[in-house]
């Protein structure tokens, strides 16, 4: 299957794209190789105005206990982040049942500019990790850049 086949491309009565369905069924597998060959599907809103990330926050994983914001943040998606706090700051408090504020997953994925987005438009927000970690952990550990973690003497 290719990005160019029309049936990626096929939308429901409800406009509702083949991601916003798979997605709602809670095909995780099937949506991230769908996301793989066309990623525009992941912007495409259907009748109600709702991408299928919309969908997939109201579907959720109870398992997870991941917000839309959770969700917004591991797909990188910088859009919906700020749509979302604009709408709502306190989904900036929230952990998921892994322990993890949605600042820690932005800065344990690189995701910078969503990571000060979060800190510049919340007032308060929630740093904790999984496994007792925070976000200082996260920006430590998880990057190559930091310079403490380098094998240089200090001078």
């Amino acid at each position: 299957m290719t990005a160019s086949d029309s049936t990626l491309l096929q939308v429901t009565i409800e406009k509702n794209n083949v991601l916003h369905i798979a997605v709602q069924f809670k095909k995780y597998e099937v949506a991230e190789k769908i996301v793989c060959l066309s990623r525009c599907l992941a912007k495409q809103t259907n009748s109600k105005d709702n991408t299928p990330l919309h969908v997939a926050a109201k579907v959720g994983n109870p398992q997870m206990g991941d917000t839309a914001l959770h969700i917004a943040v591991q797909y990188g998606n910088f859009e919906v982040v700020k749509e979302l706090i604009k709408e709502d700051p306190k989904l900036a408090m929230c952990e998921n049942n892994a322990g993890e504020s949605v600042l820690f997953l932005a800065v344990d994925r690189d995701l910078y500019d969503i990571a000060s987005h979060i800190l510049s438009a919340t007032p308060e927000c929630s740093c904790a990790g999984r496994h007792g970690m925070n976000v200082l952990h996260a920006l430590v550990f998880y990057t190559s850049d930091c310079k403490c973690c380098s094998n240089q003497s200090a001078p």
